[in-house]
């Protein structure tokens, strides 16, 4: 008996031991200079949030942060910086596409990290919107009409991505209308737009950025998003349509999912402050056509979690197989 009170008032003495010492630790933090992995190159969407977030985050939490781009392989590189190299401290977190940690688990078989396991999502900051669009020369005036001529000559048409994040929507929606098209991959935006804008491919994904590039030389069928975009009043969103589930690239902040949680929290307060100014969301729909909206942990990993689930049904249903 006494034994069994022993061991039950040591594991009570470890763990007020344990949340004490994470307590100190957060009361500390942050210790050093802070990192902002921006897994992109300088001046994409990634890299221009994160340099807004350290700014704003800097202010709050009273210490430099840095922002350090390591892109490639669909962001693979920044994250594995992350998860494998950095302590789990909160000295370095990484901003991430949605998109991409949904399908770097479904695309690629050389995975050497585990992403829901070593990684936490702590705060939502930016959705874009992705345009379904195809060659201005095309006869094709509405998303009915392409997807009718697609029906009646499936082998006639052919559909473009630069990414995987840029494809899958194509087939999430491909699935859900039961298209067969040739897929035709590029390893560059602008080749991919310049390709669709010609006529080369007939439907393709942009983002609104990129979309703005070629906006004389496309035509614009649906777009994600609850509303209508102000630069294109008149394409309909894909909700009017019918299709609920494409969704535009959305960005958060992400830390290893071992970091102490009053650390977590700490950093928590910093993004939704930053993120929340209103000078943030001015700046990032000027900047990268983003509409900036602080979520909390528990509704971006919804969010998430949606993603993954659309994306491993388009894959299977499409038999998209990881490379």
């Amino acid at each position: 008996m006494w034994k069994s009170k022993l061991k039950g008032a040591l594991a009570a003495s470890l763990f007020i031991v344990g949340m004490t010492a994470q307590v100190a630790h957060a009361q500390s933090y942050p210790s050093k200079p802070i990192r902002i992995i921006a897994p992109a190159t300088p001046g994409s969407p990634t890299d221009i949030l994160a340099r807004m977030l350290a700014d704003g985050m800097g202010k709050s939490l009273k210490s430099p942060i840095i922002v350090d781009n390591k892109p490639g392989v669909e962001q693979l590189i920044g994250l594995e910086h992350v998860i494998k190299q950095s302590p789990p401290d909160g000295h370095t977190m990484v901003l991430v596409g949605l998109d991409s940690l949904a399908l770097l688990p479904i695309t690629r078989k050389d995975l050497r990290i585990n992403l829901s396991e070593d990684l936490t999502v702590i705060a939502g900051m930016a959705e874009g919107k992705y345009i379904l669009a195809g060659p201005a020369s095309a006869p094709y005036a509405t998303f009915g009409e392409l997807v009718k001529a697609i029906k009646a000559e499936p082998g006639k048409f052919s559909y473009g991505a630069s990414a995987p994040t840029v494809r899958f929507p194509s087939l999430t929606l491909m699935h859900e209308l039961g298209l067969r098209m040739e897929h035709v991959p590029y390893r560059g935006g602008s080749p991919y737009a310049l390709d669709l804008a010609s006529g080369l491919i007939q439907w393709g994904f942009l983002s609104e950025t990129t979309a703005h590039t070629v906006k004389d030389r496309v035509r614009f069928y649906a777009i994600s998003g609850k509303e209508r975009s102000p630069s294109y009043p008149n394409v309909p969103t894909f909700a009017e349509l019918g299709f609920q589930r494409i969704q535009g690239p959305a960005y958060a902040l992400a830390l290893r999912k071992d970091t102490p949680a009053p650390i977590k929290a700490k950093i928590s307060e910093a993004a939704k402050a930053a993120i929340e100014a209103p000078s943030f969301k001015a700046k990032a729909m000027q900047s990268s056509f983003l509409d900036a909206q602080y979520e909390d942990e528990a509704t971006v990993a919804r969010s998430l979690a949606a993603r993954i689930k659309d994306y491993r049904d388009a894959a299977t249903n499409m038999g998209i197989k990881p490379e």
